[in-house]
Formats: C-alpha cells, structure tokens, sequence
C-alpha cells in the first residue's frame, strides 16, 4: 500500500514538474474523438472521393482527446493538400467531424465518410485563418490587406480588399469589406483590419462547433463555465480563437518539434521542453558533447561557456560514465 502511494505521489509530482495543462478550459470534460485503429483510405463511393475507415467495425476504434494536442490547428494548416498527408493527419486524430458529415446533437462520433471537397475546404480556411493570425503576430498584415476604396459622404467609408498571398492555402483568393468608420478623421490601419477579417473567419469556424458547460474546479473549489468544442474540427477553431485572443501563445519544443501553449492555462512562458523525456535527451546530448569537446582539447572554463554552465556542472558531465 505505501509502495502504491509512493507511485501516486511521484506522478502527481511529475505531472506538476512537467506542468502539464491541467487547468486548459478543455479540462477533462472535452470529449474525446473515435480514431480508427486500422487507419483510414480514399475511397471513391458514387463517385465522390472520400476518406474512410479502413475498417467500418465500429468496435475497432481508440479514442483520443485532441486537447492534448496544442497547436494542432497549425499542423494540420502546414500539411500539403493532398491525400497522402490527409490521411496521416486522420490516422492520427481521426475525421474532423465537418458538419453536414456529423451528428453531434446524437452524441455521435465519426465513423463515416468525409469526401475530398470538405477536406480541402476545411484546410483552405484552417489555413488562412492561421497564416494571418501569425501575419498579425508578426505586425505583417499589411502582406494581406490594402484600401480600394476611401468614400467621404456624411461617413467616412473604406473598402479594403484582403488577398491572401502566395504560400498559403487559398493563395490568390480576395475578400473585400466595407467599413464605416462613422466621423473618425483618422484612417484605419491594416492591423485593424486584418483583425476584423480574422474575427469574422473565427466566429464563422466557431459557430455551432462548441457548447459551454459547467465543470468543477478543484483548485478554485467551485463550480466554472467551460468551453468545449464538439469536434476535432471545432478543437482546432478553438485554437484558433484563442491564440487570437491573446489567451493562448505557442512556442516549440527544443528537442521534438512539438508545440507548447504558453501562458496562464499552459507552460510558462519561458518553457523550452515539452516534458521530462524531452528535458532529460537534451541534457544527454549536451553532456555527449561536452565530452566530445574535451577529447579535442577543449578546456573546461570554455565548454562551460559554450554551454552556459559553471566549471563545476561540467565537470561532472565529463565524469558520467553515460
């Protein structure tokens, strides 16, 4: 029973060292996607080419929560339009559940079919819709957006036309809106504008993909709302949201590649690693340098400043037998 306690204890630990996302407002109550364990195919059905369970066995499916995947939204923004790299996205996550394919009010998952056309539109918009929100990141929306139009009436009316440049998905593609900005002498800025076209993209990708619910929080020892998307699809516009917001920000994993959600619902903001795996494979890459660098003659005052470290934390790296 101690050893038992022991173990429970050491994993709580863990779990804060490693400052797993335990209070992201997806918590436990996010419900998890049906993912076919024999992966899936194209296949073409009434002549509609569609992505499909390799095997319909409804029985023969894990289930994955997407929460637990931050930043996926910009993976599946970064794949290729083709089928090949469709298919490895849902192998891993599953369908996207895109409405019209899906039955949320019925509590279903998707095990069906999603045809080619739904695919290519959803990464089309997951796509732009992530690009501009890291041109507005980078303070570049003027890459985006530019005035057609100036109206001086009794308001003042711009037309602005956004064309999403080359590179991305819907490359070429334009969307002009209108804004009044009423008596206001000054004139709006590309930033203000490229925010306004990504809030309309967001709250259109959000709409009917989410439901509030009311879940308890342990910490706060009460009872909080929470927003849950219904779909892999609705997850990912989440994302989306909420890096828009401001809620959320992504760095990279130093070793892996994999993307950390910084600030007050994930890691701190000066968060390298994912977890301890990743934490303790860069230190053994460094401690193999380390001692690569000394068997050329390096002294130890100069790989202690190559690594940023003191004399005496390599000189215990060159003393590890591993």
């Amino acid at each position: 029973m101690a050893d038992r306690q022991r173990t429970v204890d050491r994993r709580r630990a863990e779990l804060r060292d490693s400052e797993l996302v335990a209070r992201s407002v997806f918590s436990d109550q996010f419900r998890t996607q049906s993912v076919a364990k024999r992966g899936y195919v194209w296949r073409d059905a009434d002549g509609v080419r569609s992505i499909v369970p390799a095997d319909t066995m409804l029985a023969d499916a894990s289930r994955i929560s997407p929460a637990s995947e931050p930043g996926l939204f910009i993976e599946f923004a970064r794949l290729d339009p083709t089928e090949e790299a469709f298919v490895g996205f849902a192998n891993r996550f599953g369908l996207l559940a895109i409405p019209d394919y899906f039955e949320p009010d019925r509590n279903l998952f998707p095990v069906g079919s999603e045809p080619w056309v739904a695919w290519v539109d959803a990464h089309r918009k997951i796509g732009r819709a992530s690009a501009l929100w890291d041109s507005i990141s980078k303070d570049r929306p003027g890459d985006w957006v530019r005035p057609t139009v100036q109206r001086f009436h009794k308001r003042n009316r711009s037309d602005w036309t956004l064309t999403v440049p080359s590179g991305f998905a819907g490359a070429g593609e334009t969307e002009t809106r209108r804004f009044d900005i009423g008596l206001q002498s000054e004139a709006l800025s590309p930033v203000i504008v490229a925010q306004a076209f990504l809030q309309s993209w967001v709250n259109a990708g959000n709409d009917g993909q989410a439901r509030v619910v009311a879940v308890w929080d342990e910490e706060r020892k009460s009872h909080v709302s929470r927003v849950i998307p219904r779909t892999l699809l609705g997850s990912m516009w989440w994302q989306i949201l909420r890096a828009f917001t401001g809620e959320t920000a992504y760095a990279k994993c130093a070793v892996c590649n994999s993307f950390l959600p910084l600030g007050s619902d994930g890691f701190r903001r000066d968060k390298t690693f994912c977890g301890n795996t990743c934490t303790q494979r860069d230190h053994r890459r460094k401690v193999k340098a380390a001692k690569s660098m000394a068997a050329n003659g390096e002294s130890v005052e100069l790989i202690a400043k190559h690594f940023d470290a003191t004399p005496a934390v390599i000189q215990n790296w060159l003393t590890k037998k591993k």
